[in-house]
């Protein structure tokens, strides 16, 4: 994966689809957006730190306003990388936790 180039990974946040757009520093840090494309055309920014080998945290800010913390882990399967975990919410009125995964071939 090119340092500082936006990878495209598609997957799901609970039950919906997800397209996410990631932009991975040489010091860890990542940002990028995500968005439900069979939904309103609302975009998620995306902050966060690849903390560890494996291990990714994001935040998730609608509306400029963190609503959410996402935890992943990375693994391999049939040569594709996945990225899969949990969305934590934290908005004052809800307070659900989503299941996340989003997948990318791997050397694409």
């Amino acid at each position: 994966m090119p340092i500082g180039t936006a990878q495209t990974y598609v997957g799901s946040v609970g039950t919906h689809s997800a397209v996410f757009v990631l932009t991975w520093q040489p010091d860890g840090n990542v940002t990028g957006h995500y968005y439900h494309p069979d939904n309103s055309g609302v975009i998620f920014k995306l902050k966060g730190k690849n903390t560890a080998l494996g291990e990714l945290v994001l935040t998730e800010y609608a509306a400029d306003v963190q609503s959410a913390i996402i935890s992943l882990k990375k693994s391999t399967s049939h040569g594709l990388i996945v990225w899969s975990g949990k969305m934590h919410n934290t908005d004052k009125h809800d307070s659900r936790v989503l299941d996340v995964s989003f997948t990318r071939k791997a050397d694409a």
